[in-house]
Parts: structure tokens; C-alpha cells; sequence
């Protein structure tokens, strides 16, 4: 899983060196930290403590308790992911300036990696519904909580790094 970690961290890594390469330290006046900021940083980060209560349950083979926990995750992310793409169709600065360009392209990666981890967690309730997790079998809980944990760390690096320094 750490190579996973690190395969993914390169377009955030990139995102966070182009921004200071393209805008500076420039942030517009009509920015809303709201919308593809606060909201969807609490909202990812709050996602990961039910896929840890969610291993927990597994460990004791409490399967409907662990599909409860994943489908409150995955709720929590539909919300993250919605408040990230709403700023991308309606947005308060020029899309087309160096910052712009930069946050646009940042609302949109995090989005997609959202998606992403979205459909690693729905795979895993789908499983769980089948029967096909067990405490035995419970990688894919594992691997649902490192896609989904990456994905709200890397997003509120990103969000503190574009926004508020």
C-alpha cells in the first residue's frame, strides 16, 4: 500500500509546486473556502473515523454493523465530492488567471480520486452484502481505508497549500 501512496501523491505533489510556480502566494478576493474548501475537507476527514470503526466491527464479525459504517463513509464522501465539483461550474474569479487555472485543476483531481475512492468503498459494500468479507478475508475494508484516508489527507494538504497559505 505504500507504493500506492506514493504513486498517487505525484499529481499532488506536482498541483502544490505549480501553484506556487503560477500564482505565488496570490489568492482572489471572491474565493469561497466554503464550497471546494472547508466543506469538503471535514467531510473526507470525518469519512475515514467510520471505515475504522468499521474494521473494528469486522474484527468481531458484526457484518451489518461494518456495511452501516461503509455506506456512512461513502454518504460523507458523496458529500465531499459534491462540494467539490459545485465551485468548478460556479465559481467568483476568473478562470482563465494563473489561479484559476491552478484551483480548477485542483477541484478537479480531488474530485476524480474521490470518485475513485467511492467506487473502492461501494465495491466493498457490495461485497459485504454478498457475504464475500469476512474477518478472515477483511483486505478490502484495509484497502478501502488506505484509498479513502489517502485520498482526504492529500485533498486537505492540498487545500491548506492552494487556499489558505
Amino acid at each position: 500500500m505504500s507504493l500506492y501512496c506514493i504513486s498517487q501523491a505525484v499529481p499532488y505533489f506536482l498541483l502544490i509546486n505549480i501553484r506556487f510556480v503560477i500564482a505565488g502566494n496570490f489568492v482572489p478576493v471572491g474565493l469561497n473556502l466554503w464550497l471546494g474548501g472547508i466543506i469538503p475537507t471535514v467531510a473526507l476527514l470525518v469519512g475515514i473515523i467510520p471505515l475504522f470503526t468499521a474494521r473494528a466491527a469486522l474484527q468481531k464479525d458484526d457484518i451489518p454493523r461494518v456495511r452501516s459504517h461503509v455506506m456512512t463513509a461513502m454518504l460523507l464522501g458523496l458529500i465531499g465530492l459534491l462540494s467539490l465539483l459545485f465551485p468548478l461550474w460556479f465559481h467568483n474569479f476568473d478562470a482563465l488567471s494563473p489561479f484559476g487555472e491552478i484551483d480548477l485543476i485542483s477541484l478537479g483531481v480531488a474530485s476524480f480520486y474521490t470518485i475513485i475512492a467511492l467506487i473502492v468503498a461501494w465495491g466493498v459494500y457490495l461485497r459485504l452484502g454478498k457475504g464475500l468479507i469476512r474477518k478472515e478475508t477483511g483486505w478490502g475494508i484495509e484497502a478501502t481505508i488506505w484509498v479513502y484516508a489517502f485520498n482526504a489527507i492529500a485533498w486537505t494538504a492540498l487545500f491548506f497549500t492552494l487556499d489558505l497559505l
